[in-house]
């Protein structure tokens, strides 16, 4: 408080001082125009206190920037990274499917030639096997034509000697028949009539039938009965001779 009126005297006699030399300078010069009013200031002697300090403006942290900086660049780094992998996985997955596509072609090429290759050699293996059964047909039918006619040539023979055979055959059973015939009265000189006799292999008679009539019931029953009397027949030499079932033709007089 005693330092603030200090300066308050020290002020007012400052001002006292003033006025004093103005009025002094005024009684000094004519036609002076009046100096011009100087208003003072009471100043307080204590010194003004400091204005509060403006707050620093915020200074963006360099080392922040600088992580960020860093940090987007390897984001984008990574991105970059990322992309150049993508797209080289995208070149090794065409490459692979050009690779396949191309495996695939030429196992279509080769599987197309195989099949080619097996067409051909079956065509040529059916062709010799047509061949070789159209030879082999020729030969069997050669064989059979062979056979057959061997086959007829024996039976032709057989044939021949069995019916030669079988009528020396026959001429031996009526040989012995005939002693045994006792025709009726009356009877024509020259007749003859169809017989079948059953026979079994030692020439014992099962069974006469006529099957063409001598020309009269009781002719006919005095052939069979004739027969019947010579009963056992001969055999023939030729047992391939030999007939179960024997037809001929019996002729009492030749």
């Amino acid at each position: 408080m005693v330092i603030r009126t200090s300066h308050v005297v020290t002020a007012v006699l400052l001002h006292v001082i003033v006025i004093g030399l103005l009025l002094v300078g005024f009684h000094c010069t004519r036609k002076l125009e009046a100096p011009p009013v100087m208003q003072a200031t009471i100043v307080d002697s204590k010194p003004a206190a400091k204005p509060a300090p403006t707050p620093p403006k915020p200074q963006v942290d360099e080392q922040k920037q600088e992580q960020e900086r860093k940090q987007r660049e390897e984001e984008q780094r990574k991105k970059q990274q990322e992309l150049e992998e993508q797209r080289k996985i995208e070149q090794q997955q065409k490459a692979e499917q050009q690779r396949k596509q191309e495996e695939q072609r030429k196992a279509q090429i080769a599987e197309q030639q195989r099949q080619k290759k097996e067409e051909q050699e079956r065509k040529v293996k059916e062709e010799q096997e047509r061949r070789e059964a159209e030879k082999k047909k020729k030969e069997q039918q050669l064989q059979e034509q062979l056979r057959e006619q061997m086959s007829s040539e024996e039976t032709e023979r057989k044939t021949a000697a069995t019916s030669a055979s079988q009528n020396q055959w026959v001429e031996a059973i009526r040989a012995k028949v005939i002693p045994n015939f006792n025709p009726p009265p009356g009877t024509p000189d020259t007749f003859q009539c169809r017989v079948h006799v059953s026979l079994l292999p030692g020439g014992q008679v099962v069974g006469v039938k006529l099957l063409e009539s001598c020309g009269n019931p009781i002719l006919d029953s005095s052939v069979e009965r004739a027969i019947r009397k010579s009963d056992p027949l001969p055999t023939p030499d030729n047992p391939a001779a030999f007939d179960r079932e024997l037809e001929f033709t019996f002729v009492p007089h030749l």
